[in-house]
């Protein structure tokens, strides 16, 4: 059926159902730091942006993707600070000798802490256990 001829049906009574499909009727919003703006009265998310009509169903799904990969983040980081706990703590050593090498290159010497006399490490020639 021709355009003429669905015009003449419908100036003659005739209403016809059909789906008309609009195909790039509006633009996709390619925003990377979109704010969405809700329009609560027509039921419509849009791009603050660039004023591109969002699907709702397309934009939940990122939330939840985005979602999803932060509690993993999360999760990750949470792991990587107890190891660097466990680093941290078996390597005190390491720790106290960086201590002692910044001090002495800045020409600072040690303090006993029972008589409060700088102590000389180039000095020291014997050690004891505790």
């Amino acid at each position: 059926m021709s355009l003429n001829q669905e015009i003449e049906n419908l100036q003659n009574g005739l209403l016809l159902k059909r789906a008309f499909i609009r195909i790039n009727s509006e633009k996709a919003c390619t925003c990377e730091n979109k704010t969405i703006l809700v329009d609560t009265q027509n039921k419509v998310l849009e791009c603050k942006e660039c004023g591109a009509v969002l699907d709702p169903f397309n934009e939940i799904e990122k939330m939840m993707y985005n979602e999803v990969k932060y509690i993993e983040n999360i999760k990750v980081l949470i792991e990587e600070k107890k190891e660097l706990t466990k680093w941290m703590a078996s390597n005190r050593m390491g720790i106290l000798l960086k201590k002692w090498a910044s001090n002495l290159r800045l020409n600072r010497l040690p303090v006993c802490p029972k008589c409060h006399e700088s102590i000389d490490v180039y000095k020291v020639n014997t050690w004891r256990s505790n």
